[in-house]
């Protein structure tokens, strides 16, 4: 479920998140109070911190491909006819 809040302050914002935020997604033009954010979601249990609106793609490692390899043995079935 994706939640769009607004806030005067994101690190208030951030502070109150109970750990259920798995991705948040982040456009801003000062690295470092990016990255004070990045670390303060992070200590809050956000998993991927990402560039906004590329919170929806889920490349490796992320994907969870690199989890389940080990589990599975993947076959690729190419038609003879192709």
């Amino acid at each position: 479920m994706a939640v769009v809040s607004t806030a005067a302050d994101l690190a208030e914002a951030i502070s109150k998140w109970d750990g259920n935020v798995q991705t948040l997604g982040l456009g801003m033009a000062n690295e470092e109070k990016e990255k004070k954010l990045a670390l303060l979601a992070g200590s809050k249990g956000v998993d991927r911190i990402v560039k906004l609106g590329r919170m929806h793609v889920f490349v490796p490692p992320w994907d969870g491909v690199d989890l389940i390899r080990p589990m599975v043995r993947m076959v690729r079935h190419v038609n003879s006819t192709e």
